[in-house]
C-alpha cells in the first residue's frame, strides 16, 4: 500500500490490533488449510468478514506466531486485504517470563519479512522448544529481554499489554501481585494496553487506575479494545464467550501504516478512541454542509498554467507549509475566495500587486465540493471578488487583515469590533432582542435607557433651580444684604414712630364745627378702602397671570408625554406585530383637552372682570381724591391745621404700615421690616438649611435613578460577560502559558468631553487650573464606578472639590463660577450624569487592550477566533503564529488550534512547521513554487506521519531536528 492513497491525512478508521486465525490453538472453528488454494479462500472470507465489520488495519497475533512459514497465512490475508484498502500487520501473542505469564503481543510494520520474525520468536524460547501449531508454551524471556531480541535485528515494534483485566493480564491479581504488578506495568518497552470494556464501564481497581489516575499505576498509555478473536462467524460468541473479527475494536486517526500506529501511541488522548464513534465522526456526520471536502485550481490554457490540481482535504486540522513564497497564501486566498470571504481585499496573493498584476488570475478558476455534495457546486475565476449576495461560509483572517487589527496602537476600535462580533455570536437568541449585531443590541438597550434618563432630567431641572434659589438666599453677601435691609427699614420704622409721636404730642384738637373736616374724614376712609381694594386686585391679578403661566406648561408638558408615547408606541407597535398585538390593546393615553380649555376661559373671564373691576376702582379713587381737595379748600383756618394734623399723621401711619408689612406672614410683602427681620431670623436661616439638604438630597436621589439606568444598559455585558467567563472556563490553558482573559463591563466617565464641557462653567483658577486641575480630573475619572455609592461619591467629590476651590469657605459653588456660568445649569450637569458611558474593558494577562504588543493582541484574538467563536465554519488562519515568541507558540497557540479543530475545520497557513507538528495537524500540506520553467506552484499533501511528508517538514526546517523534544518521535531520523 503506498503512501499516496492518505493525501487526505489522517483518519478516523477501525482497527482490530488483536485478532487470531485458525492456527491460533484456541480457534473455534474447524478449517483445512493444507494447500495454496485453501488458505487463499480462507484469506478471502476473512478479509471479506473484516470488510463487513468496517475494520481498516488488523494485527494477526496468533500465539508464538506459526512453526513453519509455509503455513503461516499472514501472507495471504496481506495479498487479500490490500485488494480491499485493509492494511495487516505481521505480529504475535507471546506468554513472558514475567509474574505467572504476562501475555504480550507484538506488533511489527506492515511490510516486515516474516522469516525474520519467525526467527525472533525461535530466540524468545529455549532451544528445542515445540512451537507447531495448538501449542503456546511460555517463553524464558521477560518483556524486556524480548524487546532486546527485537532491537537486534533492527526492526521497530509495538509491545501490547494483551487482555491486561483478565487471565495472564499484567493488571490482573492472578497474574501478578503487589510491587512487582507495577514494576511490570510501568514497562516503558509496553506502549499499548488492551482491555475488555471501554473506560466508562470500569469499576474497582481497573476504574481507579484509567480514570481516578491512582499515582501508583497512573501512566500515559494509549488504551484500546480488540476481538481477540477466535473466530469469522457472527454467532460464534454465543455459548463459548469467544469474540468474533471486529466485535471489538478501536477508532484510530492515522495513515493505514506502523508509521500511522506510532503517531497515535504519541498522541494517543486525540488520536485513540474507544466507544461507538469518534464525537468528531457524529459532528461531521451531521454538518457535512460545514466541511470543504475537495478545491480543484485549473486553468483556461491547456499549456500556460500557474495551478492545475485537485486538493482533498481533512476535515480537522489542515497545515500549509513550504518555504517563503512557495504558494502557501496563495491556496488560502483561493480557499477563502471560495467561501465567499469577506476579506477580499486583504488577500496577499489574490491581489494587484500579485496575480492580478499580468492577467494570470483571469485565466485561472477554482471549483469548491462540500462534504455534502456529490460534486463540484462553486466554482470561481480567480479575478472575482466577494459576492455581497451569498454569505460568507469560511472565515479567513488574511496576514495582513490581522496586522491591520493588531499592530496599529490606536486601531482598538477595529480589534474590538472583532471580539465583539464572536461575543454576539455567543449569546442566545432571546438575549439578542431581535438584532443582528452587538452594536444594535447596545444602542437598543442604551436607547431605552436614555429615554428614561430625558425624563430623571426633566425633574432634576425642576430641584435644581429651587436648590439654587435657597443656596443663593443662605449666601452670606444675601444675608449681609438681608441684615443691611432690615437695619434701614428699622431706622425709617424708628423714624416714623418718632415722627408719629412727636405729633401726638403736639397734638391739633379737632375743632368744634367741624363740618367740611368730618365730610373730609369719610372721604378720606373710602380713599383707603379703595386703596386697599386696588391692592387686592392687583395681587389677584398676578395670580391669574401665574395661573396662565402654569396652564401653558401643563399644556407643554401633555404635549412631551404625547410625542414620547407617540415614538415609543410606533416602536413597540413593530414588535407587537410578531405577537398579533395591538398597543391600545396595552396603553392608551387619553387626553381630555376640554378641561384645560375649560380652566383658561375661566382665567380669561377672571383677567377681564379683574380689568374691569380695577378700571371702576381707580376711577373711583380719582374722583374721591378730587372731592377731597375740594372740600380742603373750604375749610377755615383752624380746621384747616386740624385737617393737615390728620393728614400728617395718617401719611406716616400708612408709610409705617408699608414699612412694617405683614407680621403674622412676613413672607407675603416682600421689602417689609416684618419680612426682612423673618429672613434674618434664625428660625428662617434653620428652614432654609433643611429645604437645601432635603433638596441636595432629591438631587442626589434622581441622580441615583438616573444611574440606575446606566447599571440596566451594564447589564447586557454583565449577560456577555458570563458568556465570556464560561467559554474560557471550559478550555484549561497550560499551567505554564500565564494566560488570563479578563471581560470587565464598566460604567465609566468619559473624560476628554467630561473635562471639556465641564470647564465652560469653571473658571480656570485654583484647582481648575494647569498641572493641578490635570492631576484632579485624572483622579476623578479613575474612581471606580461599581454601584450607587460609588457614584454618590464622586458626585460629592466633584462638587466639594468646587465648593471649596480658592479656600472658599461657604457652601457654594458660585465664586467657582465663570461670569456667564450659571449654578443651576453646573449642577444639573453634574447630576445628570450625561458624562457617563457604558463599556468593558478587555484584559489580557491583566493588560488593558490599548497596552498590549501587536503579538499579544494577536494571541487574544486568537484566543477568541479559535475557542470562542461559536461559528463552526471552515477557519482560515494565515501565519497565527506572527509575533509569537516560541513558548507561547507552545503553550497557547498550540492548544487553542487543537480545541478549535474539535469543533471545525481549521486550516492554518505556518512557515514554521514546528507549529503544524506540535498541532497534530491531520493533513499537512506542501506548497511548492517551481521556476525552473514556466512559474508552477504544485502541492503534495498528506499526514504527518507520511515519509514523503515528513522528509518535507525536516526539509523546511533546513535540514535541523526540531527542538520540542517531547514530539520528537514524530519525525522520522
Amino acid at each position: 500500500m503506498t503512501v499516496n492513497n492518505f493525501q487526505r491525512g489522517s483518519e478516523w478508521r477501525k482497527w482490530d490490533l488483536h485478532a487470531h486465525t485458525p492456527l491460533d490453538a484456541n480457534w473455534l472453528d474447524s478449517e483445512t488449510l493444507n494447500d495454496e488454494q485453501s488458505r487463499k479462500s480462507f484469506a478471502k472470507r476473512y478479509i471479506s468478514f473484516a470488510k463487513s465489520q468496517n475494520l481498516s488495519a488488523i494485527a494477526i497475533t496468533d500465539h508464538n506466531f506459526c512453526d513453519d512459514i509455509e503455513n503461516c497465512l499472514i501472507p495471504y490475508l496481506t495479498e487479500e486485504a490490500q485488494k480491499n484498502g485493509i492494511v495487516i500487520f505481521p505480529g504475535f501473542e507471546i506468554t513472558a517470563k514475567d509474574g505467572s505469564g504476562i501475555h504480550i503481543l507484538v506488533i511489527f510494520p506492515e511490510d516486515t519479512d516474516i522469516k525474520i520474525i519467525l526467527e525472533i520468536v525461535k530466540k524468545c524460547f529455549k532451544a528445542g522448544t515445540n512451537l507447531q501449531a495448538k501449542e503456546t508454551p511460555v517463553s524464558d524471556k521477560s518483556i524486556s529481554e524480548i524487546k532486546n531480541i527485537i532491537k537486534e535485528t533492527n526492526i521497530d515494534s509495538i509491545f501490547i499489554y494483551a487482555h491486561a483485566d483478565r487471565e495472564n493480564g499484567v493488571l490482573h491479581n492472578g497474574t501478578i501481585k503487589g510491587i512487582r504488578r507495577i514494576e511490570e506495568w510501568r514497562n516503558n518497552d509496553v506502549e499499548i494496553v488492551q482491555m475488555s470494556k471501554d473506560k466508562s464501564e470500569l469499576d474497582g481497581f481497573y476504574k481507579s487506575v484509567f480514570i481516578e489516575k491512582d499515582p501508583k499505576y497512573y501512566r500515559k498509555i494509549a488504551y484500546i479494545l480488540a476481538s481477540d478473536c477466535r473466530s469469522i462467524n457472527l454467532d460464534s460468541n454465543e455459548d463459548n464467550g469467544r469474540c468474533y473479527l471486529g466485535e471489538k475494536y478501536t477508532w484510530i486517526k492515522a495513515d493505514l501504516t506502523f508509521k500511522g500506529l506510532r503517531q497515535a501511541i504519541v498522541e494517543c488522548e486525540d488520536r485513540i478512541y474507544v466507544g461507538k464513534t469518534p464525537e468528531k465522526l457524529s459532528q461531521i456526520e451531521s454538518n457535512k454542509t460545514k466541511y470543504i471536502d475537495t478545491i480543484e485550481i485549473c486553468s483556461k490554457e491547456p499549456t500556460e498554467y500557474w495551478f492545475k490540481q485537485s486538493i482533498s482535504l481533512n476535515p480537522e486540522l489542515v497545515s500549509i507549509i513550504g518555504n517563503k513564497g512557495s504558494g502557501k497564501s496563495a491556496l488560502a486566498d483561493i480557499m477563502g475566495l471560495l467561501g465567499n470571504s469577506k476579506n477580499t481585499e486583504y488577500f496577499s496573493f489574490l491581489s494587484k500587486e500579485k496575480f492580478y498584476k499580468d492577467n494570470s488570475a483571469d485565466k485561472h478558476y477554482a471549483k469548491l465540493k462540500w462534504l455534502s455534495d456529490t460534486d463540484f457546486t462553486k466554482e470561481t475565476n480567480l479575478i472575482e471578488s466577494y459576492d455581497k449576495s451569498e454569505i460568507e461560509k469560511v472565515k479567513y483572517i488574511p496576514q495582513s487583515y490581522f496586522e491591520k487589527v493588531c499592530n496599529l496602537i490606536d486601531n482598538q476600535k477595529d480589534f474590538k469590533k472583532e471580539i465583539e462580533k464572536v461575543i454576539f455570536k455567543h449569546l442566545k437568541d432571546g438575549e439578542k432582542l431581535g438584532v443582528n449585531d452587538f452594536d444594535s443590541l447596545v444602542k437598543l438597550k442604551k436607547d431605552t435607557a436614555y429615554k428614561d434618563i430625558e425624563n430623571h432630567k426633566n425633574e432634576l431641572e425642576d430641584i435644581v433651580y429651587n436648590y439654587v434659589i435657597v443656596s443663593n438666599k443662605l449666601l452670606e453677601k444675601n444675608k449681609k444684604l438681608n441684615k443691611s435691609n432690615l437695619d434701614e427699614l428699622t431706622k425709617q420704622k424708628q423714624s416714623l414712630e418718632a415722627n408719629i409721636l412727636a405729633l401726638e404730642k403736639n397734638k391739633v384738637e379737632k375743632p368744634t364745627n367741624n363740618t367740611n373736616s368730618d365730610k373730609i374724614k369719610d372721604i378720606t376712609e373710602k380713599i383707603l378702602k379703595k386703596n386697599q381694594l386696588a391692592e387686592e386686585l392687583k395681587l389677584q391679578s398676578e395670580k391669574l397671570a401665574n395661573q396662565g403661566y402654569e396652564l401653558t406648561a401643563v399644556r407643554e408638558n401633555i404635549a412631551s408625554i404625547q410625542k414620547y408615547y407617540n415614538h415609543v408606541a410606533l416602536e413597540l407597535s413593530e414588535k407587537l406585530k410578531s405577537l398579533n398585538i395591538k398597543i391600545e390593546d396595552i396603553i392608551v393615553i387619553q387626553n381630555n383637552n376640554q378641561i384645560l380649555q375649560n380652566k383658561e376661559q375661566e382665567i380669561q373671564l377672571a383677567k377681564k372682570n379683574n380689568a374691569e373691576q380695577t378700571e371702576i376702582v381707580n376711577k373711583e379713587l380719582c374722583g374721591l381724591k378730587t372731592e377731597k381737595e375740594n372740600e380742603e379748600r373750604l375749610l377755615s383756618g383752624e380746621e384747616k391745621k386740624y385737617q393737615d394734623y390728620i393728614n400728617t399723621k395718617t401719611k406716616y401711619e400708612q408709610e409705617l404700615k408699608q414699612i412694617l408689612g405683614n407680621e403674622t406672614e412676613p413672607l407675603s410683602m416682600n421689602d417689609t421690616y416684618y419680612y426682612y427681620k423673618y429672613l434674618c431670623s434664625d428660625e428662617n436661616i434653620n428652614h432654609l438649611n433643611k429645604q437645601k439638604k432635603v433638596l441636595f438630597e432629591k438631587m442626589q436621589q434622581t441622580a441615583i435613578s438616573i444611574f440606575e439606568e446606566y447599571l440596566e444598559v451594564r447589564k447586557i455585558y454583565e449577560n456577555l460577560k458570563v458568556n465570556v467567563d464560561n467559554f474560557i472556563k471550559e478550555f484549561e490553558f497550560n499551567p505554564d502559558s500565564n494566560v488570563k482573559i479578563e471581560f470587565r463591563p464598566k460604567i465609566k466617565i468619559m473624560k476628554t468631553s467630561f473635562i471639556d464641557n465641564i470647564m465652560v462653567y469653571l473658571d480656570k483658577v485654583g484647582t481648575f487650573r494647569g498641572e493641578e486641575r490635570d492631576s484632579f480630573f485624572a483622579k476623578l475619572c479613575n474612581l471606580e464606578i461599581e454601584t450607587k455609592e460609588d457614584f454618590t461619591h464622586i458626585l460629592n467629590v466633584l462638587v466639594s472639590a468646587i465648593k471649596k476651590n480658592l479656600d472658599n469657605n461657604e457652601d457654594t459653588i458660585n465664586k467657582s463660577l465663570k461670569k456667564e456660568a450659571k449654578a443651576e445649569d453646573l449642577y444639573t450637569y453634574i447630576f445628570s450624569g450625561e458624562y457617563l458611558d457604558v463599556d468593558y474593558d478587555l484584559e489580557f494577562n491583566n493588560k488593558p487592550i490599548s497596552m498590549l504588543s501587536p503579538g499579544e493582541r494577536g494571541l487574544l484574538l486568537l484566543t477568541f477566533f479559535l475557542l470562542a467563536d461559536t461559528s463552526n465554519a471552515p477557519l482560515i488562519l494565515d501565519q497565527p503564529e506572527e509575533n509569537l515568541d516560541n513558548q507561547t507558540i507552545y503553550n497557547v497557540l498550540v492548544q487553542l488550534i487543537r480545541n478549535a479543530k474539535k469543533k471545525r475545520q481549521v486550516i492554518i497557513v505556518t512557515h514554521n512547521p514546528n507549529l503544524a507538528v506540535v498541532c497534530d495537524s491531520e493533513q499537512i500540506i506542501c506548497a511548492n513554487f517551481d521556476t525552473s520553467t514556466d512559474p508552477k506552484i504544485n502541492y503534495i499533501s498528506g499526514a504527518i506521519e507520511n515519509p514523503k511528508i515528513n522528509a518535507k517538514i525536516v526539509d523546511i526546517l533546513e535540514g535541523t531536528m526540531p527542538a520540542f523534544k517531547n514530539r520528537e518521535d514524530k519525525y522520522i531520523q
